[in-house]
């Protein structure tokens, strides 16, 4: 495999296969370093979140990016930026639920291999729920067709123990949802590469991925992103003008 990277002159390595393909992964990553390529793993496998990639990579001075790609505007940004409201408005979470239901191949693979996908979605949300009652769930529905069809509800206490409840509906195609990040993601990973910047880049894979190796705030990390690659002469637009 990395001799075919490097035949053809492979820069990035992106990595969407189904979830689930943890050995895969591993061999594609591994490929990607042998062939002097950057890596980004799109799904929820822990590839960045593994000490022993994240070594490899900075001694070899290539990134690495993972794990697990947010859509551009997706289930797991909304949900986040919900919490993220309650939090800045002095709200106290009692419990959260999110279900995606969906009826392509990608949820058709979760009946049998949606493990690692949960850990994701838990772990992107943790920053937010801590003491709270949470549910995350994934659907398989051949009648759905390629949309995702998400709802996300929550409960919180607000002033005089008063209870508010939020309920939200989402539909998207994933595919195109995610894309605008994907070619961001393809660019950072290039401007790093060309400037020698190895491993994991703390926040763009805090923003973008939702099981990065160092979680943070997303504000904070798109603050981040302007200032460490708007001024950059590698990267002629910020990661978000890109869209």
């Amino acid at each position: 495999m990395s001799e075919i990277l490097k035949s053809h002159n492979t820069d990035v390595l992106v990595n969407a296969l189904p979830t689930g393909s943890n050995a895969a992964s591993e061999f594609y990553a591994s490929a990607a370093l042998k062939a002097n390529c950057a890596f980004i793993n799109c799904i929820p496998s822990p590839i960045c979140q593994s000490s022993e990639f994240q070594s490899k990579f900075l001694e070899r001075r290539l990134p690495l990016f993972g794990d697990d790609i947010k859509s551009q505007i997706g289930t797991t940004i909304v949900h986040r930026s919900l919490l993220h409201m309650l939090e800045t408005r002095g709200a106290r979470l009692a419990w959260t639920s999110q279900i995606n239901i969906g009826g392509n191949t990608d949820f058709a693979n979760f009946v049998h291999r949606a493990e690692t996908k949960l850990v994701s979605k838990r772990k992107s949300l943790a920053r937010y729920v801590s003491g709270a009652e949470v549910h995350v769930g994934h659907h398989y529905d051949p009648t759905k067709g390629p949309y995702k069809h998400a709802m996300i509800e929550l409960e919180a206490w607000v002033f005089a123990t008063s209870r508010v409840k939020i309920s939200l509906r989402l539909e998207s195609d994933d595919k195109p949802n995610c894309a605008g990040s994907l070619v961001d993601l393809i660019r950072l990973a290039q401007a790093a590469r060309d400037r020698g910047i190895g491993g994991p880049i703390s926040e763009v894979c805090a923003f973008y991925m939702k099981s990065p190796p160092n979680p943070m705030d997303d504000t904070e990390a798109l603050e981040n992103l302007y200032h460490n690659w708007n001024t950059s002469s590698s990267c002629s637009t910020s990661p978000a003008e890109s869209r």
